[in-house]
């Protein structure tokens, strides 16, 4: 089974910061309830607390994205080319913490963007990305974080401010 494979965008407090998650449809269409994939603060629950791994929670859910008030856009990335259990399976297996990662050059802390980010690059090695003009190819490079990080957020002003993207139902989509 093939996932077209979105990072969806929320507003945030802070200008030209979103929040990232990953989002996974069965076809393009984002109106219907999809799992979404990412981490957050932790709240001050003791269940959040007692799951924290550096401040950090998953927030791994199903639901209608359509129907979120911060949703900025939705990035579409590529193909997924597994079956939604196995891509579940293998987005739970990712630490939520920052492990050693390094951090982009953008932040001084780990974020919601640096776990997408390195997600992506687990689901890369493991050969489950397919046409994807992610530019994933440049991962090499040793600052394809940054200019990641920089295309997408500067993605999300424009499509914030309605210059791209088509709208598909009530989801604006952007092409990467």
């Amino acid at each position: 089974m093939s996932f077209s494979l979105f990072i969806a965008l929320y507003n945030t407090t802070e200008t030209h910061k979103y929040h990232w998650a990953l989002a996974l449809a069965p076809s393009n269409d984002l109106s219907g309830t999809i799992p979404i994939f990412h981490i957050r603060t932790a709240d001050g629950s003791p269940e959040s607390q007692i799951q924290a791994v550096d401040g950090w929670v998953r927030g791994h859910s199903t639901h209608n994205i359509a129907m979120s008030s911060k949703l900025v856009c939705c990035v579409r990335l590529g193909t997924v080319m597994a079956t939604a259990a196995y891509i579940a399976s293998t987005l739970n297996r990712e630490p939520i913490g920052q492990n050693g990662q390094p951090l982009t050059s953008f932040h001084d802390h780990w974020s919601c963007s640096q776990w997408v980010m390195r997600a992506l690059c687990t689901l890369t090695e493991l050969g489950l990305i397919e046409g994807a003009n992610l530019k994933l190819n440049s991962m090499k490079h040793p600052r394809w974080k940054d200019i990641f990080y920089h295309d997408i957020c500067g993605l999300g002003d424009k499509a914030g401010a309605k210059t791209v993207g088509q709208m598909v139902g009530s989801v604006r989509v952007v092409d990467y």
